[in-house]
């Protein structure tokens, strides 16, 4: 098993963040670090109290600025340091995102979903992130909408007959010291994942499939971006892998073409 970093897909779309600062506070009076401000008298100045709230407004979230605004500074409102556009609004339960959290958690389309939540297409019952449950494992939800109650219900995993099976590759060219996918014509999603053993002495490899989000990965698994692994190569692609995002080489077992294959350690 091999730690990682890797990136998780945007699975959904919706607007960029962008940040615009209001005003330039290092013309203010300094800040003490209990949040209030001195000046060299040592008397508190006239200033407002602003704490970052997040709102949304037709679908738009904004995040103002945190901390005293002297008087001399103050627009009549917080200053804006954040807007994101969600692409189906902002989140039914009125969940917005927290101090150092990303804007566009506060939207429909990145809120987790679960059984019985409203629904009028599958689509408003993604996405169904994988969650975590030891170092090696995870568990996926699986949702599909039942428009005849309107909810959010039960639906089967994705079923790929030859998931970490052998990719029948030669992997000679390969660094044995590669992470991530090679294309595999004899895979039935023509891509085959590709991670070190622990001591470096052979390539693990195994058959998967390309992916928009954990929910079109079969059980156990979660959808992450991984480079193509051979040299001079930068394609990047979406694929399923078992296991946690950044730990790679669970499931899959060092071969050769033609092998049955052996754990690698």
């Amino acid at each position: 098993m091999l730690t990682v970093a890797v990136t998780l897909p945007g699975c959904l779309g919706g607007g960029d963040e962008h940040t615009n600062l209001a005003y330039d506070a290092s013309s203010s009076p300094e800040v003490r670090s209990d949040g209030g401000t001195t000046n060299p008298s040592g008397e508190t100045p006239c200033h407002h109290d602003c704490f970052g709230d997040v709102r949304c407004d037709a679908g738009v979230l904004t995040r103002s600025g945190r901390g005293p605004i002297p008087c001399e500074y103050w627009k009549g409102s917080c200053p804006i340091i954040g807007t994101y556009a969600c692409a189906r609004g902002c989140r039914i339960d009125g969940v917005m995102p927290g101090t150092g959290e990303k804007l566009q958690l506060g939207c429909e389309e990145f809120r987790s979903k679960k059984l019985g939540d409203p629904c009028s297409t599958n689509e408003d019952c993604l996405p169904t992130p994988a969650v975590v449950t030891s170092p090696t494992t995870v568990e996926n939800t699986y949702l599909r909408c039942v428009t005849s109650a309107g909810k959010c219900g039960a639906a089967d995993p994705p079923v790929v007959p030859d998931y970490l099976g052998p990719c029948l590759l030669d992997l000679k060219s390969i660094p044995k010291t590669a992470v991530g996918y090679l294309d595999a014509p004899s895979c039935s999603g023509k891509l085959c994942l590709i991670a070190p053993n622990s001591d470096f002495t052979c390539l693990r490899e195994g058959c998967t499939k390309s992916c928009d989000g954990d929910h079109q990965c079969p059980p156990g698994s979660v959808c992450v971006e991984l480079e193509d692994v051979r040299p001079g190569d930068f394609g990047v692609y979406s694929l399923c892998k078992p296991g946690p995002p950044d730990v790679m080489g669970i499931g899959l077992l060092c071969r050769s073409a033609g092998d049955a294959g052996s754990e690698g350690g």
